[in-house]
């Protein structure tokens, strides 16, 4: 992608100055390296909030990997005889997996050229650092080892919260991609180049054309990551496991073509503008030409906050310490407090994320949890935390993957946690209600939890937040209401044929003739409107579902339905008009998929109650019948349906309404939700 084949014939001008680091002959520029111990230098002196503790604990094995001009490296176990700084690695072991593993015990030897890409790249940055050890997880934990995947996995905050730099693979999809240490010229500097070309018809909705005599295209591979990973993330930052191991780590280093970014808990920085003699305006002085940013604001590699539950300090922390800042914090453990929605925003970025296996929907995650719990002190429930129940249960499902997004509950979490299904999840943002006495009388009590029963997988040490049985009872309120039907998205073709009188269409397309004569007939509307001639009411959509327009547009071809069906009969020929056509079908492919995406297509209207369902199968398959509304806090509440084989029920959804009319058609029950 990021490679230039330039044809012959084309004015190709490269620009005046490379603006990142490389090698004259496409090598290893040694330039980078300073650049990264000249960050790595300043962070560990000058950054109070990512320094560490080399003497805390120690990962299994390690990676020795020997000096400069050694042609092996050794795997060794430490047994806790071994302290001493280290580096991670974070990578995408690629849809084969086709990666060099670990399967024994004991010290073992590999040579250098045996390992693969990702991993050669990853042991000489080691060493062109000065570090000894680095820690791969295929090579340090013993692959189709279950039990050993099971204690290292447990202890992954650890490994990845000691080391003192991660490098993060963030363009490779597999081992073979490496870490793009070697550059030439053209693979970091801008370029332009022209080439003569005929006029090229844009194929717009106007039906107007582009006229050119000649085409310039410009390219710069450093603004190109500016945006790069916005709608398509990374290859890396798209892996679920690979969250934490960003968020634990106190300083990562991203590997792109051409560009290599800094991110840590107090900055963030790009090697365009550490090698640049300007730097962006509102910098501190002293990061002058070295920082990019503040934290988190290069969007191409964020991929959750370093300073997830830390103090909200800025750059700096003024006159308070740190340690000031976090007693704080701490002390703030009401419901829907700042620490609770740092969680909610974490769990609804790493929902978007991809796992191999959907067993790992609550390990991967494990390491954060427990800092989490750590930090407040509370108990686990499946994704959620006890003392903020309430307001974690009220998560949207949506279903950006259809294919992949399982109805059916998994091993590791309850219908009431987000982790029960592949699903992409966001939390409501709950609104404090007002606290005057006749808002109080006017509304229902919040639930209350009677009862939570959160029994683990065995081992308890390894489970990871999995359990072998999650259950709630919750004394609340709760009434039947009668589903009502979603207003479906018409396609143009069904809309116009149904206003034209046409009574069977193919995979809703219709013949040219009748779109050409259709959008006659809607100009002479427009004409007859703007004109101020007389015509029939239609503002609102009439019995049949039809808007102004194409109710007029039916009654003026009423009767002559049959020759309309007769136009759409026949090879349609008139390939080069596109008209009306064109843009109704491209405006309604966007609503369908803007529907899709926020979650629309599953939503169902019923009086003041907004229905979300989990899916859009559970959706159609409640339209028209009653569905069991159960009260939970303010005025949302959850979708519940009866489990008759265990007499418990289980969500299905969640629900908000507007207002408070008909207090009397909820009554109180106590239900059991899994």
């Amino acid at each position: 992608m990021w490679l230039l084949n330039v044809k012959p014939g084309t004015d190709y001008v490269p620009s005046q100055r490379a603006r990142t680091y490389y090698h004259p002959d496409g090598g290893i520029p040694e330039t980078m390296f300073d650049m990264i111990r000249d960050w790595l230098q300043q962070c560990e002196t000058e950054h109070q909030e990512c320094r560490y503790d080399s003497t805390t604990q120690m990962p299994t094995r390690l990676v020795d990997v020997g000096t400069l001009d050694s042609s092996t490296v050794h795997l060794i176990e430490t047994n806790d005889g071994l302290h001493a700084p280290y580096l991670t690695l974070s990578h995408c072991w690629g849809r084969n997996a086709n990666v060099y593993r670990r399967t024994t015990r004991g010290n073992l030897e590999i040579p250098f050229e045996e390992l693969p890409r990702t991993f050669r790249d990853a042991v000489t940055v080691t060493r062109k650092l000065r570090f000894t050890y680095l820690w791969i997880d295929s090579l340090c934990i013993i692959q189709g080892d279950e039990g050993d995947w099971e204690r290292e996995s447990a202890n992954m905050a650890s490994f990845y919260a000691n080391g003192v730099l991660n490098l993060a693979a963030s363009y490779s999809a597999d081992s073979s991609g490496g870490l793009m240490l070697e550059r030439s010229q053209l693979h970091v500097s801008s370029c332009v180049w022209k080439h003569q070309t005929r006029p090229v018809s844009s194929r717009n909705p106007w039906g107007g054309w582009m006229k050119a005599r000649q085409v310039c295209w410009a390219f710069d591979p450093q603004s190109e990551f500016v945006t790069l990973g916005l709608r398509n993330p990374l290859p890396l930052t798209s892996r679920g496991w690979v969250l934490q191991e960003n968020v634990l780590s106190p300083r990562t280093l991203h590997f792109l073509p051409g560009e290599i970014i800094w991110e840590c808990r107090q900055l963030s920085a790009r090697e365009s503008f550490y090698c640049s003699s300007q730097s962006p305006a509102g910098l501190p002085h002293e990061f002058k030409g070295k920082a990019a940013s503040f934290p988190e604001t290069i969007l191409v590699t964020r991929n959750g906050s370093k300073n997830f539950l830390r103090p909200s300090s800025g750059y700096v922390c003024g006159k308070q310490t740190a340690l000031e800042l976090a007693t704080r914090a701490k002390s703030d453990k009401e419901p829907g407090s700042q620490l609770y929605r740092q969680w909610y925003e974490m769990v609804t970025q790493y929902s978007r994320k991809h796992l191999t296996r959907s067993g790992d929907r609550l390990p991967a995650i494990w390491a954060l949890a427990q800092r989490f719990q750590d930090r407040t002190g509370d108990e686990y429930c499946s994704g959620l935390w006890k003392d903020d129940l309430l307001t974690g249960l009220l998560f949207k499902r949506f279903q950006p993957r259809p294919s992949s997004c399982h109805t059916s509950q998994l091993s590791c979490g309850p219908s009431w946690s987000w982790a029960s299904t592949e699903c992409r999840v966001e939390f409501e943002r709950m609104i404090s209600p007002l606290s005057s006495s006749s808002a109080e009388s006017d509304r229902l009590p919040d639930a209350f939890l009677q009862k939570l029963v959160i029994v683990p997988t065995e081992p308890s040490s390894l489970s990871m937040g999995r359990t072998r049985q999650a259950e709630l009872e919750i004394r609340t309120y709760a009434r039947d209401v009668v589903v009502g039907r979603r207003n479906r998205n018409t396609s143009p073709g069904e809309r116009v044929a149904k206003a034209m009188g046409i009574s069977t269409i193919f995979n809703h397309d219709l013949h040219s003739n009748v779109w050409h004569a259709y959008e006659e007939l809607g100009r002479e509307y427009e004409s007859s409107h703007r004109q101020g001639r007389p015509y029939h009411d239609y503002d609102r959509l009439n019995s049949q579902g039809l808007s102004a327009k194409d109710a007029w547009i039916q009654e003026r071809t009423f009767g002559n339905s049959h020759l309309f069906n007769h136009l759409n009969r026949g090879t349609d020929c008139y390939f080069g008009w596109t008209g009306a056509k064109f843009i109704e079908e491209a405006r309604w492919a966007k609503r369908e998929a803007d529907d899709q995406r926020g979650g629309r297509d599953k939503i169902l209207r019923s009086g003041l109650f907004d229905l979300d369902f989990d899916t859009k199968a559970l959706a159609e398959s409640y339209t028209g019948k009653a569905v069991l509304c159960l009260h939970i806090k303010g005025t949302s509440g959850l979708l519940i349906e009866l489990d008759a084989s265990s007499e418990t029920y289980r969500r299905i959804g969640v629900y908000g309404h507007v207002g408070w009319y008909g207090l009397d058609l909820w009554e109180p029950k106590v239900v059991t939700i899994r």
